[in-house]
């Protein structure tokens, strides 16, 4: 997974000091724990790399690049691109929920993102010409597709846009060094209270004293964020609802105590 690293400081120069001391902590952590961390610290990369780009091109930064462009449309669960592909598009979503992931060599899915209206995905064949991961809407999805030239083109007519690029991905390693932290120290409990605090910072809806996640998640795509086994996020998951961090609304989504779960992980909701 070095190699998507190594891509990165080739077009980002800017890089190359903070994504070499994420590496080294990385690399620390593997000696110590083994090959199952060293599994999920490959992956941990490669979701900072990804979702440094996502901020980078999503949330209205191409929004006049795309503005006169046609919609693509995918149903619930359809694969939007696979691990192995070779289209170089970059897909930016215009509504929908679509999880991002890749799959282990033992065959496991690991989801690292969910992304929303304003995101983009697909973002990694800047630097892959086979994709390194997956993309499956978790709804209706509406999305704009970029072909990578047109991409390059964009970036080649706004220098600022690099300049901001540098900077994204220095502010998103803060988030990998938590991310590496806590596969290595913390227990599933807490592990899935920093992912539900994530998720209620990205999506949540204020719904009384309550967040609302407004997207059905299974507990096996939870646990495939969490990096957990599903009976694991079953027992998680009941002990936050035992005392009062979480419950379900009659469609079956997740509504959760911002202040209790803040508490629970190292995640601020400011």
């Amino acid at each position: 997974m070095w190699r998507y690293t190594k891509k990165v400081q080739q077009l980002y120069p800017g890089c190359l000091m903070t994504l070499a001391v994420c590496e080294a902590v990385s690399s620390e952590l593997i000696n110590k724990r083994g090959d199952r961390l060293a599994a999920e610290m490959a992956m941990g990369r490669q979701a900072t790399i990804s979702n440094a780009l996502c901020s980078a091109f999503g949330h209205g930064n191409c929004a006049e690049f795309l503005s006169s462009r046609r919609l693509t449309s995918f149903r619930k669960n359809d694969v939007i691109y696979n691990v192995g592909d070779r289209d170089r598009l970059f897909f930016f979503i215009k509504s929908g929920f679509v999880k991002v992931g890749a799959t282990t060599s033992s065959g496991s899915d690991v989801i690292y993102d969910l992304r929303c209206q304003g995101d983009v995905v697909g973002e990694l064949c800047l630097t892959e010409t086979e994709r390194p991961d997956w993309a499956v809407a978790l709804e209706k999805v509406e999305v704009v597709a970029v072909p990578l030239h047109e991409i390059r083109q964009l970036l080649a007519a706004k220098p600022a846009m690099m300049t901001a690029m540098i900077d994204i991905f220095s502010r998103t390693l803060k988030d990998a060094y938590s991310q590496i932290n806590t596969l290595a120290a913390d227990g599933t409990v807490r592990r899935l209270a920093n992912v539900l605090s994530v998720l209620a910072r990205k999506v949540g809806r204020q719904s009384g004293e309550m967040v609302e996640i407004p997207i059905y998640l299974t507990q096996e795509e939870i646990a495939q964020m969490v990096v957990a086994r599903r009976e694991r996020i079953s027992t998680a998951l009941n002990s936050l609802r035992r005392n009062g961090v979480v419950q379900y609304t009659t469609r079956g989504v997740l509504m959760v105590d911002k202040n209790k779960l803040e508490a629970m992980s190292d995640i601020s909701f400011e």
